[in-house]
């Protein structure tokens, strides 16, 4: 199994230097976009519809909330993770700096 993800982890780099090479830098970034067509295609062909119909059209106001309030956190502690690890990098050059 390790083997075919390592294989398919390995068409995305060729793919990109062989459009990069005979094309432009610009073709990488459209093959996005064939990649997502044929992805929703797929989608739309295969993938029942689960729609509940005798549910109500409401909106799940507490989901709502939580969303927000987790990601909100979630991006707080990584912004503040990030300022905490250069804060601490130009302590780190300072010290290094008077030791020379």
């Amino acid at each position: 199994m390790v083997g075919i993800h390592i294989h398919h982890g390995a068409v995305g780099p060729v793919l990109g230097g062989f459009l990069i090479e005979h094309g432009s830098w610009r073709w990488a970034f459209f093959i996005n976009l064939a990649i997502a067509v044929v992805v929703l295609a797929l989608t739309i062909r295969h993938v029942p519809e689960s729609r509940n119909t005798h549910a109500g059209a409401t909106l799940d106001w507490p989901g709502a909330a939580l969303a927000t309030v987790g990601i909100s956190h979630h991006y707080a502690h990584h912004f503040h993770a990030g300022f905490r690890q250069r804060r601490n990098s130009l302590v780190d050059d300072r010290k290094e700096a008077t030791v020379i």
